[in-house]
Parts: C-alpha cells; sequence; structure tokens
C-alpha cells in the first residue's frame, strides 16, 4: 500500500512538473485566452440587445404603447397596414412533442397586418403532428388562413428539405416573402412583422434569420445544447450583416425559388442535408447579404426529458453538416471550421485538466515530501488563479448576455408568464462548458470517419458532401432534441443516464417538495400574479411545482379521458393531451384525450390534506396551510367516475391492482379561472362492473390482501369525511 501511494505522489509530482514547462504555460494562457475572448464577444452581443430595449423604453414613455410590434405607432394605420406584401410561413413538421403546441400558437397568432397564410408540412398522415395541427387550425378556421400539406417521403434530401421545398410549391401565387421555421420556434407577436419590415427596407437582403435562446430543463444534456448554442449566438447580435444563418428561422424572397435564383432549388434538392449551411453556402458564393434584425432572438425551452443521449446525437448532427457542401470553397470552408472548432474546444478543456492536477499536488503536499518540492517550484498554483478569475469573467458575460435576452424576450410577448433568469444553474452551465467542449472534436472526427448519421428515425448517408443513400429505421421513438413521438403512440421515454440524474439532483435538493405537482400548461391565474414557469421548476404557492401530475385513477378505465374541477376552482382546456395509464405490474396502456385538467396530488397518503392539496392553486389572500375547513373541503372534491364518486385528487394510492398511476401530460393547455359549477366525468371507460374487483381478491391472504383491504377502508372513511 506504502509503495502505491508513494508511485501516486512521483507521478502527481512529474505532472505537475509537466505542466509547469513552457508549452503547458502556454496551453495554459492560451485557455484563458479563449475565455477572455468569449466574454469580450458576449458583451458586445448584449450591447447590441440593449440597445433595443432602451428603444423599446423609449418609445412607450413617449406614449407608443405598441413599442414591442413596432417603433413608430403611426405604422399601425390602416393604409399602412393594407400594403403590407403577402407573406407565406412553412413549417415542416415531424412528430409531436412537448412544447409543440405552445409554440404553433404563437407562430399563427402574430399581429402582422398583412396577408398571411401558414402551411403546416408532414411526412405522413400517419405523423402525430398532422393530426395535433388539424385540430390546431380548425380551432382558429375563422381567424386563419392554414393547411396541412403531406408532402411523402424524400429520396434526394433530407426530409425536412423536402417538405420546405413542397410547401413552396403549394404557396400562394401572390407570395412575396416566405418564411421557413422550425416548429420549436416560438415566435413573438411582432417577429414576422420586424423581419418583413427589414425585407422591405433593404431589397438587397438575401435571408432574414434570428437565434434561438434556450430555456434549459434542468438536465445537463439541456445544459450542453444551451452552451452549445450561446457562442454561436454572437454572431447573430449584430443588428444587420452577418455570415451566419440559422435554419430554425429563415426570410427569403419567393421569387428566388420560383424562378431557382443562385441554385437555390436545385442546390437544396440534389443531394441537400442542411438547409441553413447550403444556403449559407449559396449567399457566400454569389456575395448575397444574410441579416439578423438585433429582435430577432426566440425563446426555446428545451425537452424536460432531454437525456444525455439525445444531447449526443444532437452534437453529431451538429458535427454532422460540416461533411455537407456545394462547392469547392465550401469544403475548404467547412475544413477550416472543422479544425479550428476541434482545436479551440480541446484547447479550451486542456487548461482545466492541468488545473486540477496543480490543485491535487497542492493539497497533497503537506503529506508528501516529493509532491512538496514539485509544489514548490512551480507556477501551478498562480496559473490556476489566474484561470479562475478567467472563468469567472466568461461566466459572468455569458449571465448578462442571458439576462438581456430574457429580458428582451419578456419585452417582445404579450404572456403574462415571464421567462426567468433565476431558473438557471450555473454550477451545471460550467460542468457543460467543460463537456461539450470535450466531446465536440470526438463527434466531429465520428462524424468524418463515419459519413452517416441517424436524426429522427432516418439514416443519411453523405458521398461527395450529399446525400446519397436514405434508410428510414423504425426503431426511433423520440426525436433527439425535443423528445418528440414520431410514430403517434404513447410510450414511455428510455431510462435516465446517471449524468442527468445527478444533473437533476443537484439542480432540486434545495428546493421544498411539499406537493408534487407536475404539469406541462400556461397559467393565466384567477386573481393573483402568480407564475407557473413552464420547463423549469419553481415554487407557487410555497409548494415545489414539477411538470407532471400523477392521479389515483381505476387500472382497467384506459379509454378516452376527460376531466374537469369543481366550482370556483381551476378548468383546463387542452388542445392536445396524452394519457398514459400503468397499473400495479408495470404494464402500460395509452389513451389519448382533448381536455384534461391539472390535478394535484399530495405525497401524504391521507384525505385530510386534499383540501390544502388542491386550493393552493386558489389566491383568495389567505395561507394555503391553513385551507382545511368543511366548507372548503366540499369545493375540492373530484370524482373521476361520478357513479362509484371515485376521488380523482388527493385520494389514498391503493398498494393493489384496482389503481394504477396515471401519468397526465398535458400538451400547451390554457388555464383559466371558472365559477361555473364542472363535474368530473370519464367517456368510453370501462363500466362499473367491469372495472370493480372481486369481494374475494380483496380478502385473499398474504400481505398484499391486507393491503388492499386496507386501502379499501381508508377510501370509504375518507369518503365519508369529506
Amino acid at each position: 500500500m506504502a509503495a502505491m501511494e508513494a508511485a501516486a505522489d512521483a507521478m502527481l509530482a512529474a505532472a505537475s512538473c509537466a505542466f509547469t514547462s513552457t508549452f503547458a504555460i502556454a496551453i495554459q494562457i492560451q485557455g484563458c485566452g479563449i475565455c477572455l475572448v468569449l466574454a469580450l464577444g458576449w458583451v458586445a452581443a448584449s450591447i447590441v440587445r440593449k440597445r433595443v430595449i432602451k428603444n423599446m423604453r423609449r418609445n412607450i414613455v413617449d406614449g407608443n404603447s405598441f413599442a414591442f410590434l413596432c417603433d413608430n405607432i403611426d405604422e399601425l394605420e390602416h393604409s399602412v397596414q393594407e400594403n403590407l406584401p403577402r407573406v407565406s410561413v412553412i413549417m415542416p413538421l415531424k412528430g409531436f412533442g412537448e412544447h409543440n403546441l405552445q409554440n404553433w400558437r404563437s407562430q399563427i397568432t402574430s399581429l402582422y397586418g398583412g396577408p398571411l397564410e401558414f402551411l403546416f408540412v408532414v411526412e405522413s398522415k400517419d405523423d402525430p403532428a398532422y393530426h395535433a395541427v388539424s385540430r390546431l387550425i380548425a380551432e382558429y378556421k375563422d381567424n386563419l388562413e392554414a393547411k396541412v400539406v403531406v408532402a411523402g417521403l424524400s429520396t434526394t434530401c433530407s426530409q425536412k428539405i423536402h417538405n420546405q421545398l413542397i410547401g413552396v410549391e403549394k404557396m400562394h401565387k401572390d407570395t412575396k416573402y416566405v418564411l421557413f421555421l422550425d416548429d420549436d420556434v416560438r415566435l413573438h407577436p411582432g417577429t414576422i412583422g420586424a423581419l418583413t419590415k427589414e425585407m422591405e427596407k433593404n431589397p438587397e437582403i438575401f435571408i432574414q434569420t434570428g437565434y434561438p435562446l434556450d430555456l434549459p430543463s434542468g438536465s445537463l444534456g439541456s445544459y450542453c445544447i444551451y452552451e452549445y448554442h450561446m457562442p454561436c449566438s454572437m454572431g447573430f447580435a449584430t443588428g444587420g450583416k452577418t455570415f451566419f444563418l440559422w435554419g430554425g428561422c429563415m426570410m427569403m424572397h419567393a421569387d428566388d425559388f420560383r424562378q431557382d435564383r443562385y441554385g437555390v432549388v436545385s442546390g437544396l434538392r440534389d443531394g441537400g442535408y442542411s438547409d441553413d449551411m447550403t444556403l449559407a453556402a449559396i449567399a457566400g458564393q454569389h456575395k448575397r447579404l444574410i441579416s439578423s434584425p438585433p429582435v430577432a432572438v426566440f425563446p426555446h425551452p428545451l425537452a424536460s426529458d432531454l437525456s444525455f443521449s439525445r444531447y449526443w446525437n444532437y452534437l453529431r448532427k451538429q458535427t454532422f453538416v460540416l461533411e455537407s457542401y456545394v462547392s469547392n470553397v465550401n469544403w475548404m470552408m467547412n475544413r477550416a471550421l472543422f479544425t479550428s472548432h476541434c482545436y479551440l474546444s480541446w484547447g479550451f478543456v486542456c487548461p482545466y485538466i492541468m488545473a486540477l492536477v496543480h490543485v491535487l499536488a497542492a493539497l497533497r503536499a503537506p503529506y508528501s515530501k516529493v509532491v512538496k518540492e514539485a509544489s514548490d517550484s512551480s507556477w501551478g498554483l498562480f496559473l490556476v488563479g489566474l484561470l479562475f478569475i478567467c472563468t469567472l469573467i466568461e461566466l459572468v458575460s455569458m449571465w448578462n448576455l442571458t439576462k438581456v435576452e430574457i429580458q428582451l424576450c419578456n419585452m417582445l410577448s404579450l404572456k403574462d408568464r415571464k421567462y426567468l433568469l433565476i431558473t438557471y444553474n450555473w454550477g451545471l452551465v460550467f460542468i457543460a462548458l467543460l463537456v461539450d467542449n470535450f466531446l465536440y472534436p470526438i463527434s466531429a472526427f465520428r462524424s468524418h470517419f463515419s459519413q452517416s448519421i441517424n436524426w429522427s428515425g432516418i439514416r443519411y448517408y453523405l458521398r461527395d458532401g450529399k446525400i446519397s443513400k436514405i434508410e428510414r429505421e423504425n426503431s426511433s421513438k423520440y426525436t433527439d432534441l425535443g423528445g418528440k413521438h414520431l410514430y403517434g403512440k404513447r410510450t414511455y421515454p428510455p431510462n435516465k443516464s446517471l449524468l442527468g440524474y445527478l444533473s437533476r439532483t443537484l439542480v432540486q435538493w434545495h428546493q421544498p417538495k411539499k406537493y408534487d405537482v407536475r404539469t406541462d400548461v400556461n397559467v393565466t391565474p384567477w386573481k393573483t400574479k402568480s407564475i407557473f414557469h413552464n420547463s423549469q421548476p419553481v415554487t407557487y404557492g410555497g409548494c415545489h411545482v414539477k411538470h407532471r401530475c400523477f392521479l389515483a385513477f381505476p387500472a382497467h378505465a384506459s379509454h378516452t379521458l376527460r376531466f374537469e374541477y369543481e366550482p370556483r376552482l381551476w378548468k383546463v382546456e387542452a388542445a392536445m393531451a396524452f394519457v398514459s395509464v400503468q397499473n400495479s405490474k408495470r404494464k402500460a396502456a395509452t389513451a389519448t384525450g382533448e381536455r384534461i385538467p391539472l390535478c394535484v396530488m399530495p405525497r401524504e397518503k391521507s384525505m385530510a390534506r386534499a383540501p390544502d392539496a388542491v386550493s393552493h392553486l386558489r389566491d383568495d389572500g389567505h395561507d394555503p396551510a391553513v385551507r382545511s375547513r368543511p366548507a372548503q373541503a366540499q369545493r375540492c372534491r373530484h370524482h373521476l367516475d361520478a357513479r362509484r364518486q371515485r376521488p380523482a385528487c388527493g385520494g389514498v394510492r391503493p398498494a393493489s391492482g384496482r389503481f394504477g398511476r396515471v401519468d397526465v401530460m398535458l400538451r400547451a393547455a390554457t388555464v383559466i379561472g371558472t365559477a361555473e359549477p364542472v363535474r368530473a366525468r370519464e367517456e368510453g371507460a370501462v363500466p362499473p362492473a367491469q372495472a370493480q374487483p372481486s369481494p374475494d381478491k380483496d380478502k385473499e391472504p398474504g400481505s398484499r390482501g391486507n393491503e388492499r383491504v386496507s386501502a379499501v377502508k381508508r377510501e370509504r372513511k375518507s369518503s365519508r369525511l369529506l
């Protein structure tokens, strides 16, 4: 044991001495320089965004209450609005995810005053997005010009590009500008008007673009995606001309596609894999202008169950785009990006590895003479301190830019729910900096040597920079970034990784968990200004709020369900929802419903706590912790089966198979206050006679039988209390 300890000390001393050589010191100073350059770029980007915020505030003070739409209120005159050009918005869709409905609503509820049409393009009618968006269009059919287009399967390009080109063919003949949007883009009411205004002001603009602001969900994978996008965001915060292009938001001249100017259509159709990289290469080849207005920053909530494996495949997709090209010049530029990005990524990570060795040597020095001699004669701790200061400056600069962009998004949006900076975990941001920069070169080299990528169940093969082969696989159930369901059937997500578990624990360890409330809704509070945040854990009424809702529910009932609340509480209207019923034997059944409410279940298995558990959703000026009066308990009754008076919320969760666990995932629902009496009901469920277990089964010997009998007794006693 002593020999092993001596050997470890010798290795630590040798590493500490090696990392203080001239070459190692240069690497560490280079890492500090990279941190400072990133910090400087984020400071410059924040200045551009702040200028917009100051301008909006000045307009508001001057009496322009519509500063989020336009700088000059005279632009809202009817004589100006009627002359606005027609815009066609084309959205290629794939699957149905956690935030899709909210994103689509933000797009179709634009306050653009000119003619506007929306084309939702799907691969086939079997895509879950087809039915979801069809219902959304039906909801707005009287005030919306929109349709769903079935594009079919792609054969010569990526499915996204194929959907975009089919949408271009179907757009209105009078369309002047075409706007391509991803289904994960959350627009502001004035976004389309701002983009169109810039196109009208400068006809030389080839493409107008923007960039997302990621809202991490708490997992390490989501923070890695946020960190990956942040260095790129400074290239879009120029307030005008830029060399970068983001495929999630691109406005172009419709005639460029009708006439195939600069080979736009042929370049995309004939082997195109990445729409933004291809169009950026065409713009550079023909010296065309790409512009990014300062207001084009879009909140991008990431999936709440975004695992580390999905982040890895997303990173693979991002590095894979460097393998596609349209010309020799484009190939050379991609090779330059490949080399520089790999070098800078590992050049950023290596100094932290060296700093860790210096810190370990300093901690071990009092107990080892060899290590003490090595640490005393080196500059290790000085370099560690220098790197620490540079890292702190970098993180503060990133924090400042994120704060400014969140503030800008809140000012540009009309929603009561605001995006919050406090939801970011900056410890995880630092870890994501190291993880993402360490993995990027590995992903880039793998993409280079494999020349293939699996994205959303489709595997693409490249040859000479273009797609040469397409294979469709049915094994993938979710998209990798958004976690969207691809084949219309609700399944449970894969097991969380260890890194994801640790990251969630780090985020939530200090937060109270009195009740477990999980939902995914936009909340418009009734007589209160409290806010539910859509993607981040928050505290509401002194309770920790998550994004799912567990209900006590008969395991036999797995049909289409509909729940509503009792009077004076909350009523939830959902355009689309997925309900998964899971019994005690872990056998899952699925059902879908159109209207599912927000329900609450306390962790305590006591019906007496039910009034507290539900009434904290109300705000009548009293502390939720003391709301346990009988009259209020009567208002808080929730019945899943009105015929048998089964409690849907706040009831006991028996250990037997009579009751299973219902996992309700709401999709872009809206919570509204209501004073009308409503009753819970169940549609298409199994009749009570079938759902009711036999009496003998409850009285069978053994611990499980006793548990079932006790559960029934507790349930009956709780019903009498109510």
